[in-house]
């Protein structure tokens, strides 16, 4: 939903900025030419630009508002932190699969014993 949210406000506002930039004499578009030609260039380079820069628009948008880019953000984070390895999937993967430390319901990794996670979790760095 957010990632078509973004698309579809950014295409629109990329639409009407080239069409304003079009109409409007003076720089840009609109050299004072007639209507009718000011807007087939309007829809011949305008369109095109504003499309294209609506939907990067609308893509960062919904990059930047997702979940993922959340979870990017505070892996980066906590890496350079050193609080986590930098290839903290593959840690994850490596402790349910070969340590067996962890075991994995879905999409989420689960201590197997509390008392590792309650003492991992006290512990101070």
């Amino acid at each position: 939903m957010t990632l078509t949210g973004g698309l579809a406000g950014a295409l629109a506002l990329g639409l009407v900025l080239e069409l304003w930039n079009g109409l409007v004499p003076g720089p840009g578009l609109g050299l004072g030419l007639a209507n009718a030609l000011t807007l087939a260039i309007v829809f011949t380079f305008g369109l095109p630009f504003g499309l294209a820069s609506g939907l990067l628009v609308g893509l960062l948008v919904g990059l930047v508002r997702s979940v993922w880019m959340e979870f990017l953000v505070a892996r980066i984070v906590l890496a350079v932190l050193g609080r986590v390895p930098w290839r903290f999937m593959s840690f994850l993967a490596d402790a349910h699969e070969r340590r067996g430390v962890l075991r994995q319901v879905g999409a989420v990794y689960q201590f197997r014993h509390l008392d590792l996670q309650r003492h991992l979790a006290g512990r101070q760095p």
